[in-house]
């Protein structure tokens, strides 16, 4: 369990969410801020841009690497985690490989400040998996692409992670 959290947390990377559509009403939601200051409620689903394969993997990346940053991370729709979570970054790599740089720790099973790793992309799904194959595998969903804004959703323990990383 200790390791399946530490990588959803990159992975609502993109942990990993990423990551938020909550099961709270429109009206009920709090209010939570972005990295920037600006209000925001939670992920929703986004536009995908991506026409082939291969554009979805450079949006990703670009052409050797691309720095992801966290905007909003909901865990089974709750902000709580967002202070420790705004300072994360995702370095994704042409190469398959991807570089977490946790900032500030959550604590509990959150106890890694870097990960480093293997993703591979499946595009007829709009998924990334995260060290395919291994204890630490983990699945994130793509809800949104653009080549700058991801969205991502996956789970955590029955619960839903939503993310949304911005490239800058």
């Amino acid at each position: 369990m200790k390791r399946k959290l530490s990588l959803i947390l990159p992975l609502l990377f993109f942990s990993l969410v990423y990551s938020a559509c909550s099961t709270v009403g429109e009206e009920d939601e709090p209010i939570t801020t972005d990295a920037n200051g600006n209000v925001i409620s939670r992920v929703e689903d986004g536009t995908i841009t991506a026409t082939d394969s291969i554009d979805f993997r450079m949006l990703i990346t670009d052409s050797v690497s691309k720095r992801w940053t966290t905007n909003l991370f909901t865990l089974a729709g709750s902000t709580d985690f967002t202070a420790c979570r705004l300072d994360d970054i995702m370095l994704m790599f042409a190469d398959g490989t991807y570089t977490y740089q946790g900032g500030q720790l959550c604590g509990a099973e959150d106890n890694l400040a870097t990960r480093n790793g293997r993703w591979e992309l499946d595009y007829n799904n709009n998924k990334i998996y995260f060290d395919r194959g291994t204890s630490n595998e983990y699945e994130a969903e793509v809800i949104g692409l653009k080549s700058d804004e991801l969205r991502v959703k996956g789970s955590y323990m029955g619960m839903e992670i939503r993310a949304l990383y911005s490239f800058n």
